[in-house]
């Protein structure tokens, strides 16, 4: 289930306890790693909301489309990076426009292991040996009928858009105010 913006900001940590203020150029530092956690969060957001639509989880590896998933929130700004293949989750693929690259498509198969059945008696195949017909297979598939839109995008910037003002309200604004004090009463 995914955690809600309340959920997001409280697990931010906000800071070791240690009584010490920050100087000026200390603070830029702790807050990067504050909303880096936050952006992290926001990733694990943007996975299930893809999730939802789809038939299988997304693996939550090093490869695929988790691994290209980038989110990222700076005191400079916040920053959501997404593959091709995303984006054409949330627009679709209208028929006949061009062709998904069969290695896409091998490396799907192989990755989610899916397996062919036989001709003649229906049964699933016990190793997919014939990796090239199925992804031909699919690439026309997708190529003569398209890809259903599954729209996720505007949700997962609305919910960013919501995360930063908070993260800004109850962690950003409360650092930066209390350096200018200190620096006021020195």
């Amino acid at each position: 289930m995914a955690k809600s913006v309340a959920q997001i900001v409280h697990s931010v940590k906000r800071g070791t306890g240690t009584g010490k203020i920050f100087t000026t150029a200390q603070v830029k530092p702790f807050l990067d790693k504050q909303l880096q956690e936050a952006a992290d969060a926001f990733k694990e957001f943007v996975v299930e909301l893809i999730e939802v639509n789809r038939q299988h989880k997304i693996r939550r590896d090093d490869s695929g489309l988790y691994a290209n998933i980038v989110s990222s929130f700076t005191t400079d700004g916040a920053k959501l990076s997404v593959p091709q293949y995303a984006e054409d989750l949330d627009n679709g693929r209208a028929p006949g426009i061009a062709l998904v690259p069969l290695d896409a498509i091998v490396r799907w198969i192989k990755r989610y292991r899916i397996v062919g059945r036989q001709k003649k008696t229906g049964k699933f195949q016990k190793a997919n040996t014939d990796v090239n017909a199925a992804a031909y297979a699919i690439q026309q598939a997708i190529f003569r009928n398209g890809i259903k839109a599954r729209p996720w995008l505007e949700t997962a910037l609305g919910f960013q858009d919501t995360l930063v003002a908070s993260l800004v309200d109850e962690i950003i604004f409360p650092q930066i105010v209390s350096v200018l004090e200190f620096t006021a009463k020195k």
